[in-house]
């Protein structure tokens, strides 16, 4: 009875030291960190969450972090701006505050505060790069304000155009253009860099291609949207690439969180 009581005791303080250490890291972007789609409440076809932000935190995955918190205040649609309305994201379907507690922040925008069209952005690129540097930076000082201690990432977006004929215009050139923005930021001090677009093309030049969730050309969304194997029993003519994470393309982001959270 007394081993079986010791280690019991052993055990409660295990806990209760894991719990006083405990982290949290709070994700902060648009639908492409809020991956509701591989979230099991909005998908019946999918019994594990495969949002990177979950895969963190679940034990029983290769990409679990130990004494992480992970907190997914992502949301669809939004832009850095949109962080900033009162402290507060904002869209037409959803309005609420984000976390504001936490040890981490991992901040990930760019596809939504860039123009939809090459043209617009080449007219006038440097005034859209220099107003989502300052926007950023002041969602810096906002999270700064609110948790002092905190560690910030900046983290790139996914690899957009690395199958020919995705996009009308190239929106790979600018988003690698805002994803240049979070790389010169991050020099900073106070700031760390998780380059996802860099390790992604790698992932590619090794033969991980299939990273992003594929839709019909009408309707846009469809049952499997998921995951890419139905897709590869289809001519691929019927399908045209999305710019949201598959679940290989989520995986492989929670791999690299895996090696960059600490």
């Amino acid at each position: 009875m007394k081993v079986t009581r010791i280690s019991v005791y052993i055990f409660l303080v295990i806990i209760s030291i894991q719990t006083a250490i405990a982290k949290k890291v709070v994700f902060l972007g648009d639908s492409n960190t809020a991956l509701t789609y591989l979230n099991p409440k909005n998908n019946q076809q999918i019994r594990t969450d495969y949002r990177f932000t979950s895969l963190i935190q679940n034990p029983e995955t290769p990409y679990f972090i130990p004494g992480l918190t992970s907190v997914n205040s992502a949301v669809g649609g939004a832009t850095t701006k949109d962080f900033l309305r009162t402290g507060k994201y904002y869209s037409n379907q959803t309005h609420r505050g984000w976390d504001k507690t936490g040890d981490f922040y991992v901040i990930c925008f760019g596809l939504n505060d860039a123009p939809a069209k090459l043209n617009i952005f080449q007219n006038n690129s440097r005034s859209h790069l220099l107003n989502f540097e300052r926007q950023s930076w002041e969602l810096i000082k906002l999270i700064k304000a609110h948790s002092p201690r905190a560690k910030i990432f900046l983290m790139t977006n996914v690899p957009v155009n690395f199958e020919g004929g995705d996009f009308q215009y190239d929106r790979d050139f600018i988003i690698d253009s805002y994803d240049a923005i979070y790389r010169k930021m991050s020099k900073s001090k106070i700031l760390n860099l998780i380059d996802t677009n860099r390790f992604l093309k790698n992932k590619i030049y090794q033969g991980n291609s299939d990273l992003r969730i594929r839709r019909y050309k009408n309707p846009v969304l469809n049952s499997s949207m998921d995951n890419s194997h139905e897709a590869r029993r289809l001519g691929r003519r019927l399908w045209r690439t999305n710019i949201h994470y598959n679940i290989n393309g989520s995986s492989l982001v929670a791999e690299l969180l895996r090696y960059s959270i600490r």
